[in-house]
């Protein structure tokens, strides 16, 4: 239920921003705010200015992306020292409209990354063009709302070789969403293959074989 709340609407943590956020996604984010707030009081994160990462799968990597907005957000009012360091999610979903992502993308430029892994279907999700179909369902007889989405961040992008690369076009990931043949086995296998390549442990086994591969550091 909270990934079909895709009602756009204003932030919880400040109603003047000029974007607007995935409303399961805020609320969700919203629940457990106070945990994270005490958690980092109690580390004395916020009292020692340390730099602060944020990472997440799926709606992990959702809250994640909203979090650093919301954070930013919190430690501005509250005069702290600390920086968000970077955002990395795996298999994150479209979080807010364009001005959300212009927000993300001003306040983490080059800090912000979204994994995707070849035909995962959920960095796809909601659709740029987004109806509310559970607002139809609910006020029956009132006009289907569209809303629109999009995506911020550098993506690092997973082939079906598992090959990493960073920001390829839409039009070549796109080539990863067709499925093989319009039978109802391919069509069926091509499912399958969207819903394990949006596997959190295929995740972490191509980013430990592409850390593998990269050139080392200089020594010393």
């Amino acid at each position: 239920m909270t990934d079909l709340k895709s009602r756009l609407e204003q932030p919880k943590w400040d109603a003047a921003a000029g974007y607007q956020v995935h409303q399961g996604f805020n609320e969700a984010l919203d629940a457990i705010w106070g945990a994270i707030d005490a958690k980092l009081a109690e580390l004395k994160i916020y009292e020692r200015g340390l730099p602060i990462w944020l990472g997440g799968h799926s709606l992990g990597g959702a809250l994640a992306a909203l979090a650093a907005l919301r954070l930013a957000h919190h430690l501005e009012r509250g005069g702290h020292r600390n920086v968000i360091a970077c955002v990395h999610t795996v298999g994150q979903p479209r979080v807010g409209n364009a001005a959300c992502a212009a927000a993300l993308d001003s306040l983490l430029p080059a800090r912000y990354f979204r994994s995707v892994n070849n035909r995962d279907v959920v960095p796809r999700v909601p659709l740029p063009k987004t109806p509310d179909l559970v607002g139809k369902i609910t006020a029956a007889g009132s006009p289907l709302q569209v809303y629109d989405y999009a995506h911020a961040g550098r993506v690092i992008y997973f082939t079906d070789t598992g090959r990493p690369m960073m920001d390829p076009p839409l039009w070549y990931r796109g080539l990863d969403t067709l499925a093989a043949g319009l039978s109802k086995a391919e069509i069926v296998a091509a499912l399958k293959q969207t819903a394990g390549d949006h596997n959190v442990g295929g995740y972490v086994r191509l980013h430990r074989a592409m850390l593998d591969v990269a050139p080392s550091g200089a020594e010393g």
